[in-house]
């Protein structure tokens, strides 16, 4: 991360640094021409686009609200309609559409994985929620959803089939969950749990992009999109590594059994997605036409987004499986 440079003779940014990271181990690395040079992964994946043209023309948009008013949790899915029907155009809103009429909802007390509550299936277009209170995050998933031959797009997520191999989970998992929360305010402590930190990373995208600006790219299942936008700030190799990182994070931190290599990998990992959310952030901050004290209380406020606490290895109330995730690298 750049930040003022040189920092020497910064009075006023020195003591704003040290009061904002009063709670941040700080790791001082040599930075090359300006770019973050750590986050290499060798990961690649071809990224797919939706072709929402030709879907627009051929999508039935009436709702077959008999069969919905039939439906189990009825209530929270009439409620979701009406939020997303005026909230978005028919045309950004054309994968509801095409899924909501088939769109089927079980009640189950054991979802296919351990610590879920709640899942959505592409294939099946069928969401299984524990209780009714988790319905709202599938049904984000729902909206953002299609197959088409042997890929599954879902939101920021693609997974192809044919390579079993997929990216944006993490990303897509983090954003669904914050928008579950900001607008129906089903923070509940499970899924809290479970996307505590990828809300954390998709809240800090949201401030660089804007709320409009990411809704939008959600909404239209635009992860190519995501990553032009994260590509005005930072070179794309640093792009697509921060979200396979992120990817990493969020695919292996739930296993009971992490090896300290592992553990250790994830750690690492979070550090390097903290540090470029920060960069990333900088970058924005001085291309604005703020003063230093404005500068100031915005980066200070940003970087007091990172304080806070997430579960590696499963879900426990052991507190030996919680590790902070306010350490960050800022490179001067």
């Amino acid at each position: 991360m750049v930040l003022y440079t040189p920092l020497k003779g910064n009075t006023t940014m020195n003591n704003t640094l040290k009061k904002a990271m009063s709670k941040i181990h700080i790791t001082s690395l040599h930075l090359e021409n300006n770019l973050i040079t750590r986050f290499n992964l060798k990961k690649t994946y071809n990224i797919k686009s939706i072709n929402k043209e030709t879907l627009i023309n051929i999508v039935d948009y009436s709702i077959n609200y008999e069969k919905l008013n039939n439906t189990y949790a009825n209530e929270e899915l009439n409620n979701f309609i009406n939020f997303i029907t005026n909230k978005f155009t028919k045309e950004e809103l054309v994968l509801f559409y095409r899924n909501i009429n088939s769109l089927n909802i079980e009640n189950n007390k054991n979802t296919c994985f351990k610590y879920a509550t709640s899942t959505y299936n592409v294939l099946e277009n069928k969401i299984v929620i524990s209780d009714k209170k988790f319905i709202y995050h599938e049904l984000f998933h729902m909206i953002t959803a299609i197959y088409t031959k042997d890929s599954i797009i879902c939101g920021f997520w693609q997974y192809n089939e044919t390579l079993d191999d997929g990216i944006g989970e993490g990303i897509n998992e983090g954003y669904t969950q914050l928008l579950t929360e900001k607008y129906f305010q089903a923070s509940n402590d499970n899924l809290k749990d479970d996307y505590t930190y990828e809300t954390m990373v998709a809240k800090c995208l949201e401030i660089i992009l804007g709320e409009e600006e990411m809704e939008k790219l959600y909404i239209n299942a635009n992860l190519q999109g995501l990553i032009d936008n994260l590509n005005n700030y930072i070179n794309m190799k640093t792009v697509m590594s921060f979200i396979n990182k992120l990817d990493y994070v969020t695919l292996n931190r739930y296993n009971d059994n992490l090896s300290t290599y592992t553990k250790k990998k994830i750690i690492d990992y979070i550090e390097d997605i903290n540090t470029i959310l920060i960069c990333i952030y900088n970058i924005k901050l001085k291309k604005e036409n703020l003063t230093k004290q404005e500068y100031n209380e915005k980066l200070t406020n940003y970087i007091s987004l990172f304080n806070n606490k997430i579960f590696i290895g499963g879900k426990s109330n052991n507190p030996s499986k919680l590790i902070n995730i306010n350490k960050v690298i800022i490179k001067l």
